[in-house]
């Protein structure tokens, strides 16, 4: 196992060793798009955080919502009304259980 200040040498001599920005250099690309031809639907990505109860549920925006006609709601850390609630080691607690079966 490496010390780490030899490893830091190491990432340091990596990083100077490699080529320049010329590496990293984007190309341009051309997109054509023919609007008489459909090949399908762009989803809506105007989505919001959190859900329509808010404050412990004391407040309810259930029916703005539906009047909005929000797509998608993002709940990444909703701290309510349990903080991991919404994590995914609380959704899928086990990554390794067969997601076709009712018992996982």
């Amino acid at each position: 196992m490496l010390g780490s200040s030899l490893r830091l040498v190491l990432v340091a001599w990596v990083l100077l060793a490699s080529p320049g920005p010329s590496r990293f250099a984007l190309q341009a690309e051309e997109i054509r798009i023919d609007f008489a031809v459909k090949t399908g639907t762009i989803r809506p990505l105007h989505g919001v955080n959190g859900g329509p109860l808010a404050d412990g549920e004391t407040i309810d925006l259930s029916q703005k919502w539906r009047e909005l006609a929000i797509p998608s709601t993002r709940l990444h850390d909703c701290q309510w009304p349990q903080a991991p609630i919404v994590d995914m080691h609380a959704i899928f607690p086990s990554l390794s259980a067969d997601p076709a079966s009712p018992a996982s």
